[in-house]
C-alpha cells in the first residue's frame, strides 16, 4: 500500500511506536519453508526482528541491544498468506527507566509475541557454555525428527552435543 515518509526534527525519545505489518506469499515467499500442517507460521526471529525496529525509535543507544524476556504466547498461523495476506501490529512503549515492552499482536488485539528490549549495559555476559556429552544420533541431523522447517530455514548443520543446561550446535548462515 502507500508509503508516508514524515521527515523533521523531535523524532528521538518517541515514548510509543505502533508499526504494522502485512504479511503475504507475494512479498515473504521464503515463509512456505516455515509452515506446520501447510499453513505458514510467523518465525519468532521475524517477530523478534520487527520488534527491535520498533524499539529502536525509543532507546538511548539503539545501535547496542539487548532483549529480555522473550516470551512467544501463541504463534501466529497465517490464514490470508496465500491471498491479500494477514495484517500484524507491533507496539513498543518506552518505560520510565529507559526500557521497551514491545509486543506483536494480531488485529483482534490478541498479544502473540512480547520482549523486554533496552540499551546494551556494558557488562560481561553471563552465558557460559552448557557440559555436554555426545548426542545420540551420529548424524546430528534434526530436522523431521524434532524441527519442521523447511530449506529456507535449515541452518542447523550438526547438533555436537546435549546436557541439562542446554546444547552445542554448528549453524551456517543462510548464505552459505
Amino acid at each position: 500500500g502507500p508509503v508516508e515518509t514524515v521527515i523533521g526534527s523531535g523524532l528521538e525519545g518517541v515514548r510509543e511506536a505502533r508499526v504494522w505489518h502485512r504479511v503475504a506469499g507475494a512479498k515473504q515467499p521464503y515463509l512456505r519453508d516455515h509452515a506446520i500442517g501447510g499453513k505458514a507460521v510467523v518465525p519468532v526471529v521475524l517477530a523478534l526482528e520487527w520488534m527491535i525496529s520498533a524499539a529502536k525509535r525509543s532507546l538511548a543507544d539503539p545501535d547496542r541491544i539487548e532483549v529480555r524476556d522473550l516470551q512467544v504466547l501463541k504463534g501466529i498461523a497465517l490464514t490470508d498468506y496465500e491471498g491479500a495476506g494477514d495484517l500484524l501490529e507491533v507496539v513498543a512503549k518506552l518505560d520510565e527507566d529507559g526500557k521497551v515492552k514491545a509486543e506483536v499482536r494480531s488485529p483482534s488485539g490478541a498479544v502473540h509475541y512480547r520482549a523486554v528490549i533496552a540499551s546494551h549495559a556494558e557488562r560481561a555476559p553471563v552465558w557460559s557454555e552448557p557440559g555436554v556429552g555426545p548426542w545420540a544420533k551420529a548424524s546430528g541431523w534434526i530436522y523431521g525428527d524434532f524441527l519442521f522447517h523447511g530449506p529456507a530455514f535449515q541452518v542447523v548443520e550438526r547438533v555436537d552435543g546435549v546436557g541439562e543446561r542446554g546444547l552445542v550446535a554448528t549453524l551456517r548462515g543462510r548464505r552459505a
